[in-house]
């Protein structure tokens, strides 16, 4: 995304950069992808033989009103995707709807912050700083930063507060 959390305009994202096509692939190898019904859609016209992430273990589409298939699993809810797949870890991918309806669930985020702006229509919800603290992987040019947010559990967050509590005197 880029500064103004900019994801792409209908369906396809704002620039090919390997660098993060490798990153994100060495990410899902083996794990499970759950992407939305528009960002199967879009994928499906260019891999048609229902392998959109070849390298990952189990693809999921989620939609509440996609009719069921043979050849695809799709879930319909979040408590759904939460109580078929609570001992795994779930990828959930692209756009932003599916991240905003996920986002509360999510223990980390993976973002990769380009430097340059788009005029495009898509934008990824906001990342809640009371929420999540961020860090900098990796920043491979001066234009492409990775970065990770973690939820910040409970107990960190008091211990955060009480640091920057003053004594009362």
């Amino acid at each position: 995304m880029d500064e103004d959390r900019i994801i792409g305009k209908d369906w396809w994202m704002p620039r090919h950069i390997p660098e993060d096509l490798e990153r994100f692939k060495q990410h899902v190898q083996n794990q499970i992808c759950l992407m939305g019904r528009k960002t199967y859609e879009w994928l499906k016209k260019y891999r048609p033989n229902n392998e959109w992430y070849p390298h990952a273990k189990k693809n999921l589409i989620f939609s509440e009103n996609m009719p069921d298939t043979p050849e695809i699993e799709i879930v319909r809810s979040v408590e759904e995707v939460k109580q078929k797949y609570k001992d795994e870890v779930v990828w959930v991918l692209w756009w932003a709807k599916t991240y905003e309806t996920f986002m509360p669930y999510f223990d980390e985020l993976y973002v990769t912050l380009v430097g340059w702006k788009h005029e495009w229509d898509t934008r990824m919800p906001k990342i809640p700083p009371h929420k999540y603290y961020k860090e900098t992987l990796r920043e491979t040019k001066s234009w492409l930063k990775f970065q990770k947010y973690t939820r910040i559990t409970e107990p960190e967050a008091l211990n955060i507060m009480n640091q920057y509590k003053k004594p009362m005197y």
